[in-house]
């Protein structure tokens, strides 16, 4: 093998082990989050907040503190997501163009395009970060529906600090889900490999 295509491999092999190991913190995000998240509810509506006269700023605490769980969790996603886009357009621009054989992550990529425009609707979630996306938004939703069931809703500054943070939790997920901030575009069709000057 000429020296030019083994560094690819190496190149390929070094991205697939990095997108593996994104994809792994996604899943130990997401189950961190589920296990806090589930247990700073239960003890909000478990009975343990002190009985008090007013709004019981402890149940407000434990549920704001399960809405900015679920905002860090999705920015930790997003942030991961980005980078498996980036690295997989990189490897099927760059890689996949000049080894022969090596072709997953191009007709992944096919496949799940054409599995959507086969399917009404544009097709069910495919990969990854579009379930957890609909699963962030799901938690969210839930964790606020606490405001009503503990009597919160009463206080303007309860809803205020827990809508805010609950509307920033569902951009999050729909910007995971429809991808259309800054952070997703990925140009390496724009980059000339010939004409790269190095650093």
């Amino acid at each position: 093998m000429p020296d030019s295509k083994f560094g690819l491999m190496e190149e390929y092999r070094s991205l697939r082990d990095e997108i593996m190991k994104r994809q792994e913190a996604r899943q130990l995000t997401i189950g961190f989050t589920v296990t806090a998240v589930a247990t700073t509810t239960g003890l909000s509506l478990s009975g343990i907040a002190p009985n008090i006269e007013g709004p019981n700023l402890f149940v407000l605490a434990l549920v704001g503190l399960a809405l900015a769980l679920v905002v860090a969790a999705l920015l930790l996603t997003i942030h991961h997501t980005q980078h498996i886009d980036l690295m997989s357009t990189y490897i099927r621009h760059f890689v996949e163009s000049e080894i022969p054989g090596i072709r997953w992550e191009s007709r992944w990529t096919l496949y799940r395009k054409a599995s959507r425009s086969k399917l009404s609707g544009g097709g069910l979630p495919m990969g990854t970060s579009k379930p957890l996306a609909f699963f962030y938004a799901l938690m969210t939703l839930a964790d606020f529906s606490v405001l009503f069931v503990t009597g919160l809703y009463s206080y303007w500054y309860a809803i205020s600090v827990l809508s805010g943070l609950a509307l920033l939790s569902l951009s999050l997920s729909f910007d995971l889900y429809f991808r259309k901030s800054r952070g997703w575009k990925t140009r390496w069709d724009l980059v000339d490999q010939e004409k790269v000057k190095p650093c």
